[in-house]
């Protein structure tokens, strides 16, 4: 069974997956994945790959995209025969893969909350690290998180502790 964590940066998607592989599960953040390899940046007008570094700005992320290679992801995904496998991520294009997997998990977050989070993360990816960055996300997260319900994804709430996190979503498989 193959399960999809996603949220927004800084929902804990990577804390999540940390703590599920501490506990023995076969668990994979894109992030660790080799870069432009299964997900990029690309120019959303023009297509064409597109590097993004902390303090862009509002008006690039406006313009450009996190996006799934798509084929190659699935490839790499349905390779997993570990039962369970849990992989974590987002990216702009990610619904067309929902039927990859068996359940979608979306970790939920109050507004104060990521925004905390996006601007006080010492992680190596400093993506929306800045005031006006963060704003932007938060101007459409919330409407990106009730479309991600509205297709089925399972909310958690990624307020609590990581620990707690992980036990919910393991109620919700039966493990």
């Amino acid at each position: 069974m193959r399960y999809l964590i996603t949220g927004m940066g800084g929902s804990g998607k990577t804390t999540t997956i940390q703590t599920l592989a501490a506990q023995g599960f076969s668990a994979v953040d894109i992030e660790d994945l080799p870069a432009n390899q299964y997900c990029k940046w690309i120019d959303a007008r023009t297509g064409e790959v597109a590097f993004y570094h902390t303090g862009v700005g509002s008006r690039w992320l406006k313009e450009h995209c996190w996006i799934w290679e798509l084929g190659r992801l699935q490839q790499y995904i349905e390779k997993h025969e570990d039962d369970p496998f849990f992989f974590a991520g987002y990216g702009t294009n990610q619904e067309q893969l929902y039927d990859t997997f068996d359940k979608i998990f979306l970790l939920e977050i109050e507004p104060f909350v990521l925004y905390e989070r996006l601007l006080t993360r010492q992680q190596r990816n400093a993506f929306a690290a800045t005031p006006e960055e963060a704003e932007y996300i938060l101007s459409w997260y919330q409407d990106w998180q009730k479309s991600t319900k509205a297709k089925g994804a399972i909310p958690i709430s990624a307020d609590q502790p990581a620990e707690v996190v992980c036990r919910q979503i393991l109620e919700h498989i039966a493990v």
